[in-house]
């Protein structure tokens, strides 16, 4: 039963890169309770293993990932600065945030 415990507690930071602070936390509780609690069946832990694939589909269904591919960047991405180069070189972060929110809001 120990596996689980370990197995799930190696997800919880790819949870946390992910975004998915809900699926982490119950990540984060099965492991407690499998550590520190009585030993668990196979059943118990199925079932435990379920609440948890529930919260994380539900949790991913909240979010839109779009992607693109390498080739399609040159789409989204200005020739020049929007904002010239003086803007563009002291705040390049901001800049790029910028633009998308110009873009799409």
């Amino acid at each position: 039963m120990e596996k689980w415990g370990l197995l799930i507690q190696q997800w919880t930071p790819i949870l946390s890169k992910c975004g998915l602070p809900l699926s982490r936390d119950q990540a984060d509780r099965i492991t407690q309770t499998i550590r520190t609690s009585r030993p668990k069946t196979d059943a118990e832990i199925a079932t435990m293993l379920e609440s948890f694939l529930e919260r994380l589909i539900d949790e991913c269904s909240g979010v839109t990932f779009i992607a693109l591919s390498a080739k399609e960047t040159h789409y989204y991405l200005p020739e020049k600065p929007i904002f010239g180069n003086d803007v563009n070189a002291k705040f390049p972060v901001t800049a790029h945030l910028l633009v998308g929110l110009k873009r799409f809001g």
